[in-house]
């Protein structure tokens, strides 16, 4: 490593490779990256929307968890090293995460709506990003959909960097909601 290099997480894509060669199950294939559709943006609850975006992945039957079990299990059940990789992205954003109330957050995120088809989590960060993540249950898919305030240059920088990583990460973590909802429907017909 040489002085101007600096030591991080590894890419979403070496986690991937490595993930695959010791993966025994179905594997997380993730969702496709889709136009954030009216309803969803209707629930977003930030003042203004300076960056949004939406993934989708198909499931093949109808939904047995709820949408706060699709996002629990996209944030919590992922590799160590991919949930350092999001991690690391929420502290260079300076978000404000507090899990000190169980059933209010979820991975330190507040959660602002909790219903059977949506889950809405919200942080917000003094360097000037608020922002949300949406899990909605539709029939035979499951959305995910960001919606981020850049309130100043500062915000505006730090995401430039983020954002490209974000999409990839977004929609590997989606594959894990994927095969959880697609397990939870197969146990549910045995």
């Amino acid at each position: 490593m040489t002085d101007h290099e600096v030591s991080g997480p590894p890419p979403v894509e070496a986690i991937e490779a490595q993930d695959a060669s010791r993966s025994k199950g179905p594997r997380p294939d993730g969702g496709r990256e889709v136009q954030v559709p009216q309803e969803a943006r209707a629930l977003s609850m930030l003042a203004s929307v300076d960056y949004c975006d939406a993934f989708r992945a198909d499931i093949d039957s109808g939904h047995v968890l709820t949408a706060e079990q699709l996002a629990r299990t996209m944030l919590e059940d992922p590799p160590m090293l991919v949930r350092a990789v999001f991690k690391t992205a929420w502290r260079i954003m300076g978000l404000r995460l507090d899990s000190s109330q169980p059933g209010r957050s979820l991975v330190g995120w507040e959660l602002r709506r909790n219903e059977p088809d949506t889950a809405l989590m919200a942080a917000r960060s003094p360097l000037g990003f608020d922002a949300e993540i949406l899990t909605m249950r539709e029939e035979k898919a499951i959305l995910v959909a960001v919606f981020v305030r850049l309130e100043n240059r500062l915000a505006r920088t730090i995401w430039a960097g983020i954002g490209p990583a974000h999409k990839r990460t977004a929609r590997y973590l989606l594959g894990f909601g994927r095969v959880a909802a697609m397990r939870a429907s197969e146990r549910s017909r045995s």
